[in-house]
């Protein structure tokens, strides 16, 4: 086993040779620390910790042989300190932190210091201290606190402290951990805070240094761990209920010197259960800069509420059957005036301050309803002259409070898969806090390194990179991306194209769109259009006919957030997130009309290599394909040693589409005039604002791109693909290009596209190679797109020549063989196999935490996995 295996042990081995060196009594030096009591000494100042050095009885000669012998093993060199100038310092095991300026007169309450106190700091005045001593020099944990604060030591022991404490009224339980250092003896430690959770009710905060990883993403230098090695760890999370905090600064916490070179691991955490997330949601961690130890400084802020900040409109499905609520709404809608494609914002916006002000006269807070009613009930039920029909309806106002409180959390936790039923909410609730706290963002890094940690800054960083992000970069003549394009659609499908739009054709379109997705800026979902269709059918209807008729949208119906969804677990900048638009439902309802009719005539217009979103063919097409095909570059005596697959990705693919190449695209392929002016009308009136922690932010004018969350995107960007696919079969057509066929009565395979995921085949050739490139380049100076190399790989034939590769790859710009990463979102295994992702470690993010996005299907393979 590897030092570096063994995460944590980083002082273990010093120790243990230290200590062998403190057996050899007679022989050695040794240091002997006397800490006790401070005793009162001349003119009553404290006595301070002694440190007195044993002389041995042993001669320089033997002293210096034993001192050469610790010098050979592998110590570091502030171990190598402690045994030859015999530092006073000590290791403490839980407490992490810098220490308190002499400025302070006591210590900060609600904040928790895990930092390697060696001893109490002379300003930590009317503290209490709690101490495991370290045996020998390895270990030793100690706790401070005011001794004004209200703390019980539940138990203490060389691995751990576990308080109880009480912040801002709320009874809480605190466990500082400094984990164990040996990896066989971690498991017993793993199940001995398990067992704890068994009978602990109420918040639970666990901090310290764990001396343990959940996965290789939490380490960096050192050989690659097995996955199976951090189940444990991660199994006493998930039965603790512990969730993670956002956190600022670099959370690789120990920093450490192996034999393979630096080594970084993040053995430092603070976590939550979900009770501590209730009560303190707001809570931070941020870990400090590493000095006078190997571990950073951890810091953990507690804090229940965070500084106000303006919140949006947001329609609740829980006013729905309220007294009242629905002449409110007939009331709001129709006190703007008559009704107009310019004016149905303007009613809604009416609607919004009827229903805001209904909502302040009647408390339609459940979860205040639900503790006045239990108070009520508990009166009626003791009193006896309440009639049972008082109570009985007493009981019946509790259960519809409970059920409001439930469908509340349902609607912000987004699960789409379960039901409102008994005892959800605490699942809900659980959900929801779970997805706030992954997705806040407190600090970003900007293009030139530096980070953005105010407000201000993260919201400038933000806006300008999407303002980039969304400015077009002008491109000029689509002649060559073009010249292989021919007419596909027909008169007839012009005809049902364009058309006017029936009474059912508008209903049915909000009926299709999901009521409990999220909304756009002005906070209405389709299920506000639904449950109030007869109030609004007749304002309705005549907006999207006169969009039909007029050719003209409102901008301010296109208004759309911009919702960051992180990529990563822990995302730094802004590539690491994923835009996602919130459109008004105002706005999709003609968009939705214009995709249910594109859709119909999409399967005569797409190539049978798309197998996205067309009707009637399968994801799996494409998937079973490209097995064939890896197996033939590995098998076949053709393909292996004349063939190559090059798996591409685009970078920010929708993002970065030009609408002028949209048009003439579209154009090109016979689509009407009328139909390709009401697309670039739905695409280019948009504007942005970014969702920046819940509150909207800046103002960003795109002039290219598609939207993410536009029933229109994934249908505009497939007939986009068609650019590409055309010049690929117009290369094979005049042999620049030679597709893979794996048998002799098998079509030549040149591509396998899903969207912005593609595959290609060619030969082992540095001309054809060149060949690709080129396509690839001509169709990204005109469509936007951009190639991510270094997201990019080759996978070669297995008898392809290495001089031959080496080539190739520098042809390509391609570094990256073999690895195939993921292909239509499942991992390629280069020995013939397409693995699911649950395979390759991510199924254990879902294990930690609530499987809220999994459909029934889905969670049921999970579980069989």
């Amino acid at each position: 086993m590897e030092d570096d295996d063994l995460l944590g042990e980083e002082l273990m081995e010093e120790a243990e040779q230290i200590e062998a060196i403190s057996q050899l009594s007679p022989m050695a030096t040794r240091k002997k620390v006397t800490a006790g009591p401070t005793q009162k000494g001349d003119g009553g100042k404290p006595r301070h910790t002694k440190t007195e050095i044993l002389r041995s009885r042993v001669s320089p000669r033997q002293r210096t042989s034993i001192i050469n012998d610790a010098k050979s093993t592998k110590v570091s060199r502030k171990m190598k300190n402690m045994c030859v100038k015999a530092s006073p310092k000590k290791r403490s095991g839980v407490i992490k932190g810098t220490p308190i300026p002499a400025s302070s007169k006591q210590l900060p309450q609600h904040e928790v210091f895990p930092s390697a106190l060696s001893k109490k700091p002379k300003s930590a005045t009317g503290s209490v201290v709690s101490q495991k001593p370290p045996k020998g020099r390895s270990g030793g944990l100690a706790l401070y606190y005011s001794s004004s604060s209200s703390v019980t030591i539940l138990s203490s022991s060389p691995r751990m402290i576990d308080i109880e404490a009480v912040i801002e009224g709320v009874k809480v339980f605190m466990t500082f951990v400094y984990g164990e250092p040996v990896t066989e003896n971690r498991g017993s430690f793993w199940e001995c805070l398990s067992d704890m959770s068994f009978h602990r009710r109420g918040a639970w905060l666990m901090i310290g240094d764990f001396n343990e990883i959940t996965g290789n993403h939490e380490k960096r230098g050192g050989r690659r761990r097995s996955d199976t090695s951090f189940l444990d760890f991660r199994r006493m999370l998930a039965n603790c209920g512990m969730i993670d905090f956002p956190f600022k600064g670099n959370c690789l916490s120990w920093v450490g010197y192996r034999a393979s070179g630096k080594v970084q691991c993040r053995l430092d955490r603070a976590v939550g259960n979900e009770d501590w997330h209730h009560s303190f949601s707001h809570t931070n961690v941020e870990y400090l800069h590493l000095w006078g130890s190997d571990h950073r400084p951890v810091l953990a802020r507690i804090m229940s509420h965070e500084a106000k900040v303006k919140r949006n409109f947001r329609f609740d499905k829980r006013w729905l059957g309220k007294d009242g609520f629905k002449d409110t709404v007939t009331s709001g809608w129709r006190s703007s005036p008559s009704a107009g494609i310019g004016n149905v914002h303007g009613k809604i916006q009416s609607c919004r301050r009827a229903i805001s002000s209904w909502k302040r006269l009647n408390k339609s807070n459940s979860a205040l309803q639900i503790e006045a009613i239990k108070e009520q009930l508990e009166r009626a039920q003791t009193d006896d002259s309440v009639p049972s029909e008082e109570v009985m309806k007493l009981k019946w106002d509790l259960c519809n409070a409970l059920r409001d409180e439930e469908l509340f959390w349902r609607q912000k936790s987004r699960v789409s898969w379960l039901k409102e039923g008994d005892r959800n909410t605490k699942f809900f609730h659980a959900t929801t806090k779970q997805r706030r706290a992954r997705n806040r963002i407190t600090k970003l890094k900007r293009q030139d390194g530096s980070w953005a940690e105010t407000e201000d800054s993260i919201e400038q960083t933000a806006t300008g990179y999407f303002q980039n992000l969304f400015s077009s970069s002008r491109p000029g003549n689509f002649e060559e991306a073009l010249k292989y394009l021919s007419t596909r659609v027909t008169p007839a499908m012009n005809t049902a194209l364009t058309r006017a739009p029936s009474n059912d054709e508008i209903k049915k379109a909000i009926a299709e769109i999901n009521p409990d997705k999220a909304p756009g800026p002005d906070g209405m979902t389709s299920l506000f259009f639904q449950r109030f269709w007869e109030v609004t059918a007749q304002d309705i209807i005549t907006m999207v006919k006169e969009f039909f008729e007029t050719n003209s949208l409102d901008a301010k119906l296109n208004q759309t957030n911009i919702c960051l969804i992180p990529k990563t677990e822990r995302p730094r900048d802004m590539t690491e997130f994923r835009p996602i638009s919130l459109c008004n439902v105002s706005y999709k309802i003609i968009s939705k009309i214009l995709s249910n009719r594109l859709k119909r005539c999409l399967p005569k217009i797409i190539s049978e290599t798309q197998s996205a979103f067309v009707a009637r063919r399968l994801i799996t097409d494409n998937i079973l394909i490209a097995q064939e095909c890896f197996h033939g570059l590995r098998t076949n005596s053709m393909c292996k040693t004349k063939f190559i697959a090059v798996k591409t990705d685009m970078s920010k693919a929708y993002d970065r589409v030009e609408w002028s190449f949209l048009e003439a695209l579209m154009l090109k392929l016979g689509f009407a005039e009328s139909w390709v002016h009401w697309i670039k009308l739905c695409i280019s009136s948009v504007s942005y604002q970014v969702l920046l922690n819940g509150e909207a932010k800046g103002s960003i004018q795109p002039t290219r791109g598609l939207r993410q969350g536009d029933p229109l995107s994934p249908f505009l960007f497939i007939i986009l693909t068609e650019a590409l696919i055309s010049q690929l079969r117009g290369a094979e057509e005049e042999g620049r290009l030679t597709g893979l066929k794996i048998a002799r009565a098998c079509p030549p395979v040149s591509h396998l596209l899903f969207a912005d995921d593609s595959l290609f085949f060619c030969r082992a050739d540095v001309l054809q190679c060149a060949e690709l490139i080129k396509i690839l380049k001509c169709y990204g100076l005109a469509s936007g797109q951009q190639l991510n190399t270094a997201k990019s790989s080759v996978f070669f034939g297995s008898k392809v020549p290495n001089e031959q590769r080496i080539a190739i790859k520098n042809t390509l710009g391609i570094s990256k063989e073999g690895g195939m990463g993921t292909y239509q979102r499942r991992s390629v295994d280069p020995k013939n196999k397409f693995l699911p992702l649950s395979k390759t470690g991510s199924v254990a993010a879902s294990i930690l935490g609530p499987r809220a996005s999994y459909q029934k299907a889905g969670r049921k393979c999970l579980s069989n996995q």
